[in-house]
């Protein structure tokens, strides 16, 4: 009877351990757009295995460090080391976790983001609620911070959206932040472009000069 009720208590305090819900991998660079996501199914995993109720704070921070490092990927734990961060974080996984948001959010280009935003397309049969959940992932990767006038940034964004790629990639090099900016950015190109080809006419007329002054050297 003993070993019985020994057993069962066993079996509880395993069925403790075992995790309701499955661990949530990650990748610092694959998964980058979908963090919001992977942090919302972190925080569900924390609290199906009831890992925040744990009292002392210590403990709690090494179980769900513990967790947290089997959760990422070899690649994202290389990161982990070499990013810059207080000793005390890195055994903190919120923390941690707030520096992985803070890396992706430095990593992705909010007027990117932005231009993605507005010229999504639905797909085939897509239901409503699967549209509007890529609408809400990627506003949420765009970053209206300091955007006063909506006039300006709107034109900023479809001056960039409406150039070349190596246009583009050139005002994002430069960190063209304006609508101002971005025009005087096309502007230059097209001066550039024309500029070169005047040079370019002006080579192959000398070319068609000399050619011209051989042949008729020839002929005499």
């Amino acid at each position: 009877m003993i070993d019985q009720i020994a057993n069962i208590a066993n079996s509880k305090a395993e069925k403790s351990r075992t995790p309701t819900v499955r661990l949530p991998n990650f990748d610092i660079d694959k998964d980058a757009k979908s963090f919001p996501q992977w942090k919302s199914r972190w925080d569900t995993y924390i609290k199906a295995n009831k890992l925040h109720t744990i009292e002392d704070l210590e403990e709690r921070n090494e179980r769900q460090m513990g967790d947290l490092k089997a959760a990422l990927t070899d690649n994202t734990l290389r990161w982990l080391t070499y990013r810059e961060m207080p000793d005390a974080d890195r055994s903190n996984p919120e923390m941690v976790i707030k520096q992985m948001e803070d890396h992706i959010k430095e990593s992705i280009n909010p007027i990117v983001a932005v231009i993605e935003l507005v010229t999504m397309k639905r797909y085939p049969n897509e239901s409503a609620d699967h549209l509007n959940a890529r609408i809400n992932e990627k506003l949420a990767q765009c970053d209206f911070t300091g955007v006063h006038d909506i006039r300006d940034y709107i034109g900023l964004i479809a001056t960039i959206q409406a150039c070349e790629v190596q246009l583009r990639k050139r005002m994002f090099y430069d960190k063209v932040n304006t609508h101002a900016k971005a025009a005087m950015a096309v502007k230059a190109e097209e001066q550039a472009t024309s500029h070169s080809k005047m040079l370019s006419d002006d080579a192959a007329k000398v070319n068609a000069m000399s050619t011209y002054k051989k042949d008729q050297k020839h002929d005499r």
